[in-house]
């Protein structure tokens, strides 16, 4: 099992009553934003460089999965 300093210093702090909510809080934080940054910064950087052939009037089109080859709006 692999162990994460939610903050500096946090390898040595037991988690108590009194900062339970400040863990829960950055537990969150790093379970949400902090441990998929690296998968994330990826994806993002993957999904810049797909060209977007159709306009912005099509886009919902082509998230919702419908068929946009008919479109007078493609090129």
């Amino acid at each position: 099992m692999k162990s994460h300093a939610l903050k500096p210093g946090g390898e040595g702090v037991n988690v108590t009553n009194a900062n339970r909510t400040e863990y829960v809080e950055l537990y969150v934080k790093w379970m949400l934003e902090t441990s998929i940054d690296a998968q994330f910064t990826a994806f993002a950087d993957g999904f810049h460089e797909v060209p977007l052939r159709c306009c912005c009037r099509q886009t919902p089109a082509m998230v919702c999965a419908k068929a946009v080859s008919d479109c007078a709006f493609c090129f």
